[in-house]
């Protein structure tokens, strides 16, 4: 419950979290995804795994909305996953998404060190929440 606090009054007042950010390729078999990782850089222990995956819109994985979102949720102790899919940026709607978003979310789970409890949760606004479920 505090945690949910804390992110609503962090997000609310527009307060820039003091968090590190950092590019990752993410891999597993032949899928490469890039992303980009939030975290709390004095923490040592993540409390779990977050996607935090951009909506549609035109300022695609650039999006301040969304890069407040993942700043925010890291600053309380998770571990933030940002990914970035090319089509997504774009505003393509194509199957071919789907099956990256699918890959993207096995070969997260399967990193270790982005994900030592081995599952995630996910947070994506709008026509991209559909794909991630």
């Amino acid at each position: 419950m505090t945690d949910a606090l804390n992110f609503i009054l962090r997000t609310l007042t527009n307060r820039k979290a003091a968090v590190a950010e950092q590019p990752a390729l993410i891999q597993k078999s032949s899928h490469t995804f890039e992303a980009t990782v939030f975290y709390q850089s004095k923490k040592y222990r993540t409390k779990g795994t977050i996607i935090v995956a951009n909506g549609f819109s035109v300022y695609g994985d650039k999006d301040e909305r969304t890069l407040s979102v993942a700043r925010n949720m890291a600053s309380l102790g998770y571990t933030v996953v940002a990914p970035r899919f090319s089509m997504l940026n774009r505003l393509i709607i194509h199957p071919q998404l789907v099956s990256d978003i699918q890959n993207f979310i096995l070969a997260l789970v399967a990193d270790s060190r982005l994900c030592p409890q081995g599952k995630v949760s996910v947070f994506a606004p709008s026509f991209s929440a559909g794909m991630f479920i």
